[in-house]
């Protein structure tokens, strides 16, 4: 059933290519890493550090490695 309306959508933001959609999840993986951070800057019972990476170029399989040659981890 959602398949179906996804599909049929008349929104301003469709794609331009019919019958296809991008939907690989950044604004969800967005999300989940703010409200992450909402929650580690309320809740700071732990011992350490925590370092909050949102992953670049996860799709052309290389973000990773651009993070570690950049040195961030």
């Amino acid at each position: 059933m959602l398949w179906r309306w996804m599909k049929e959508n008349d929104f301003d933001h469709k794609s331009q290519t019919k019958g296809k959609m991008h939907a690989c999840g950044h604004d969800g993986h967005c999300v989940s890493l703010i409200a992450l951070a909402a929650y580690l800057s309320k809740h700071r019972d732990f011992n350490g550090t925590v370092l909050l990476l949102f992953q670049s170029g996860e799709e052309g399989y290389e973000g990773a490695l651009k993070v570690i040659e950049d040195g961030f981890l």
